[in-house]
């Protein structure tokens, strides 16, 4: 079992979840453009193995800023998590303006509308956290997010991660909170 998982499993006996019981553990990420405002939107959701079983990528046409685009990326995971049924579910991200507003329930007005789908989207799990996660340990997310910048259409892997996020894998995305 390699370490990530280890901390993972750890953090997730903190936030009350039986290591016995289902969970999924979602990571989303956004890559922004600054000059054309496009955004490549990308997440994985894995098991309490570790394993993939859901990915996706997509591009967006236009976000105001990092911060929406975060948003978008959050507002589509959630609702590809929901679409799949999960009950008990993580929404990690490095995003710490958007993890507080999440945690303590503060509108951001900028995003206003997406937090109301998001928190909206959230009451149809059982149980369902948004942990915030250094950069470093984002990185299948985020490097299906910068792949999603090329794409032309939305891309969504059932019990895997697109090429580009591969090498990354092997890694748990709560390996570098340590």
């Amino acid at each position: 079992m390699n370490r990530g998982l280890i901390v993972a499993k750890i953090i997730l006996q903190c936030l009350g979840f039986s290591l016995t019981s289902t969970f999924e553990k979602c990571s989303y990420k956004s890559s922004w453009q600054k000059e054309s405002g496009r955004a490549g939107l990308g997440f994985v959701a894995r098991n309490a193995s570790g394993d993939a079983l859901l990915s996706g990528a997509l591009a967006e046409c236009y976000a105001s800023s990092p911060l929406e685009a975060k948003a978008k990326s959050l507002l589509w995971t959630t609702t590809q998590a929901h679409n799949k049924g999960y009950s008990k579910i993580i929404f990690e991200s490095d995003s710490l303006c958007l993890v507080n507003a999440l945690q303590r329930g503060t509108t951001l007005l900028q995003i206003a509308s997406m937090l109301a789908q998001i928190m909206s989207n959230s009451v149809s799990f059982n149980s369902c956290n948004w942990p915030f996660i250094k950069r470093e340990g984002n990185k299948v997310a985020h490097s299906i997010a910068t792949w999603a910048l090329r794409c032309s259409a939305e891309l969504i892997l059932e019990g895997s991660v697109p090429e580009c996020a591969r090498t990354w894998t092997t890694d748990d995305v709560l390996s570098s909170n340590r």
